[in-house]
């Protein structure tokens, strides 16, 4: 009774060595190897998402600076329009300063003739302006999924993990681990 149970014992040991151990310890390196797959695919990843990130701050950047050159032009002609009304206007003021400085001149005791030979005075109309019109800002449209429709997403496929071949343990323990086996057991004898 004590040999069979030995014996069993003995092949129990000898599967755990030549079967379970090397399969489990394979298993290990290819989880490992799997890990260090993971991880690099998503750093790939997030450098992708980085650069995608970084082109859609510089082409916002463009936009942006393109917006602000076109504004300032805008800008730059409506005060130049203003600018050319005030001159005139400026200019019509001191004309009228001068007529009245004509006229007073007539009125003067000295030259009461200068009143007499005088027309009726025929005053310029004042010039015309006109009130600029001032651009609006229309706000883009957009929201967070716009967004990340122009970055992109990450996606796990919807499939199943496969399970991770195992060697069964018959084609291992075949005629040569049972051939072993007996070779130990006849040495320990």
């Amino acid at each position: 009774m004590y040999a069979e149970k030995y014996e069993a014992f003995q092949e129990e040991i000898f599967k755990i060595h030549e079967y379970f151990i090397p399969t489990s310890e394979s298993l290990q390196k290819e989880i490992k190897k799997d890990s260090t797959e993971i991880k690099q695919n998503m750093s790939n990843i997030r450098t992708a998402m980085k650069t995608e990130g970084e082109t859609l701050k510089s082409l916002v950047d463009t936009v942006v600076s393109e917006n602000m050159r076109q504004i300032d032009q805008i800008e730059h002609s409506l005060l130049e329009n203003l600018n050319t009304q005030d001159k005139t206007l400026d200019d019509y003021i001191t004309y009228l300063h001068n007529l009245v400085k004509e006229f007073q001149e007539c009125f003067s005791f000295t030259e009461p003739q200068k009143l007499m030979f005088k027309k009726k005075p025929k005053i310029r109309s004042i010039p015309k302006t006109s009130k600029p019109v001032t651009p609006g800002f229309t706000a883009g449209q957009y929201n967070k999924c716009d967004v990340a429709k122009l970055l992109g997403k990450t996606h796990v496929p919807n499939t199943k993990s496969e399970n991770r071949e195992i060697r069964p343990i018959e084609s291992v323990y075949n005629t040569e681990m049972k051939s072993t086996l007996k070779e130990m057991k006849e040495k320990e004898k």
